[in-house]
């Protein structure tokens, strides 16, 4: 009998240790340090599985506009829902996260998602560059559609790997050929970009890795309004 993978808890458990012993990358004989998966654990990774494939069955309907007309106070981004959608993204592993758990991000360490996952991390206000962000992305995803003259939609829902339900995404926009995420980029960090080889920060490069796996698209654009010292840019890099 195959033995099914570890559940979100183990996996932190493994993350922080890695962080604290630094130890990267994961040596593959380390999962066997975990505590051994007990029968409530596999019980509900067949349970969630179930349900996985249960809406992967289920029809669904094509999006009939190319551009969400939900207005910004989303249900993602609501008073009303931050709540609860904070609680949902602290079940598993988000495209945020992934870049943390990577060594990646310049804001984010191991032991903080672990801390945000267990519900013991200092709350962080939202900043002036995330909340423009966050407006900025219509207007984006405007442009970008204009520019590569693709259509899609955007999506307000978290979502679960079929195979992993503990891997989450919350793509900026999608069509059934590829994927789209989109980066509002002040000076400072346009200026840093352009100096990687990709022409984007490695970050976001984990982000849109992470995402392609969630969605299971071949494809996925890094779309970067940068605001250089020199004006304003539109940078998509596939």
């Amino acid at each position: 009998m195959n033995q099914p993978p570890p559940t979100l808890n183990q996996i932190l458990a493994l993350t922080v240790k890695r962080a604290v012993d630094k130890k990267c990358p994961v040596d593959p004989t380390a999962f066997a340090q975990l505590p051994a998966l007990t029968k409530n654990d596999t019980n509900e990774y067949e349970e969630r599985n179930q349900r996985m494939r249960a809406r992967l069955r289920a029809p669904q309907q094509a999006p009939k506009k190319t551009i969400s007309t939900q207005p910004i106070s989303s249900p993602r981004r609501s008073r009303m829902n931050k709540e609860a959608w904070l609680q949902e993204r602290r079940t598993g592993i988000g495209g945020s996260d992934a870049p943390a758990l990577m060594h990646a991000s310049p804001y984010s360490t191991p032991l903080k998602v672990y801390l945000d996952k267990i519900g013991q991390a200092e709350e962080r206000k939202e900043s002036l560059d995330m909340a423009a962000g966050t407006h900025m992305e219509p207007l984006i995803a405007k442009l970008y559609e204009e520019r590569t003259g693709f259509k899609g939609y955007c999506t307000y829902k978290i979502a679960r790997h079929p195979m992993f339900p503990w891997i989450l995404g919350h793509a900026d926009w999608l069509n059934a050929e590829r994927g789209a995420e989109f980066k509002f980029i002040g000076p400072k960090r346009s200026s840093e970009a352009v100096q990687h080889k990709d022409n984007c920060l490695p970050e976001h490069v984990v982000q849109c890795r992470h995402y392609m796996q969630v969605y299971d698209r071949p494809v996925w654009d890094l779309v970067q309004f940068r605001v250089t010292y020199h004006g304003c840019e539109l940078v998509i890099v596939p």
